[in-house]
């Protein structure tokens, strides 16, 4: 507050929209606006918030806009916007030869200046400039579900490889719709054809998609991250929305299944033919190839059974360190009632005697022992 002065004159008219409509949940489709720990420093909450930290971005959400979805990837990117998971860039590439509708700015935009590139060199492009290490291509006429990105990354970091979900298949004027994907098996890769929809968490170390092949790209990066040893774990719940009916390009290679799949053949011929064997129907040197169940979102707040008496003062803090290999925030409330966040930048923490106990439990902290002061014996 900069004053306490009136400088407005606000008019309260019985035909304004606050009288005439009622108030709208603006929070239902965001839900990590509910999440105490991504509330700003000086929220006056009466408990005691963790406050975020600057940390890397993780995932990198790339969505190429063709003609026809200028209007379309509005949607694609509010839904990246609604994820529960925050350590997201959303990657925007036109390829559309036209003007996009005004995109809020932190959406970064990368143009093909005019000239249509298609869908795997506009990928390409937006790897280009990505920062995470993993990425998701996501068509700008598809959206993703609030928990896609917290439930594959949660995924991810148990299995590695890459990690795809089952997904909603919509069309105007009909009913929602699963559409379930197999469980991964690399075989099927060469018995079936593509295994799920390019929507998927992968490692941008694998690089981006072949720009020569005429169609199914998705199909190619499939198999050569199976010819990698970098299998796929399927998460069999429905986590994005597939429009059928706006996907122009994916329905003209349906509709030309086998000459498409020339391209496939002759790049892949000595694997079709028994010749060659993808890595991964022998193992998955690079991860993945696990089965999942369908995954509850996970907590930011891991919470002790019981809460203590407050904290006193005159007890002494001990040194713990986390030591797993899970990437991201990780907030804990100890059996006292005190909070604690970890991150990349933060893995020490002081923590109170009584809360050390409930650390040790998880298997992935350990106490750093204070050193004796010189000449006091141990």
């Amino acid at each position: 507050m900069v004053t306490e002065a009136d400088v407005l004159i606000y008019r309260n008219r019985t035909e304004s929209m606050s009288r005439q409509h009622s108030a709208m949940d603006w929070s239902s489709w965001y839900p990590w606006s509910r999440e105490l720990a991504a509330a700003p420093a000086a929220i006056p909450y009466t408990e005691q918030v963790p406050i975020p930290s600057y940390e890397p971005i993780l995932i990198s959400v790339i969505i190429p806009v063709g003609s026809g979805h200028e209007e379309l990837c509005i949607d694609a990117i509010d839904s990246v916007d609604a994820q529960t998971f925050r350590l997201w860039e959303c990657i925007v590439i036109n390829d559309s030869g036209k003007k996009l509708p005004l995109l809020p700015n932190w959406v970064k935009v990368v143009s093909t200046r005019g000239k249509t590139k298609g869908v795997a060199r506009a990928r390409n492009l937006g790897l280009q400039h990505a920062k995470a290490k993993l990425f998701i291509p996501l068509d700008a006429d598809d959206t993703l579900e609030p928990e896609a990105l917290a439930k594959m990354y949660d995924v991810w970091q148990r299995h590695n490889g890459y990690v795809y979900t089952d997904w909603y298949e919509r069309w105007e004027g009909r009913e929602l719709k699963v559409w379930q994907t197999p469980d991964y098996d690399a075989h099927l890769l060469i018995k079936k054809g593509c295994l799920h929809a390019v929507t998927a968490l992968y490692p941008i170390e694998m690089g981006g998609f072949d720009e020569e092949i005429p169609a199914w790209e998705d199909w190619d990066y499939q198999l050569r991250l199976a010819s990698k040893g970098i299998c796929g774990t399927r998460i069999p719940e429905p986590l994005f929305t597939y429009r059928k009916d706006t996907g122009q390009r994916r329905e003209e290679n349906y509709a030309q299944f086998e000459i498409s799949k020339q391209g496939i053949l002759k790049k892949w011929g000595p694997y079709f033919n028994g010749q060659e064997e993808l890595m991964g129907c022998r193992s998955c040197p690079g991860g993945g190839g696990k089965k999942s169940s369908p995954t509850a979102q996970p907590k930011v707040l891991r919470q002790a059974v019981a809460a203590a008496p407050p904290i006193p003062e005159s007890e002494d803090f001990l040194l713990v360190e986390y030591t797993g290999a899970r990437e991201g925030t990780l907030s804990y409330r100890g059996p006292t009632g005190q909070m604690y966040r970890f991150s990349a930048y933060e893995r020490q923490k002081m923590v109170h005697p009584r809360d050390l106990n409930y650390f040790l439990s998880f298997g992935e902290f350990r106490l750093i022992e204070k050193e004796a002061p010189i000449g006091v014996p141990n």
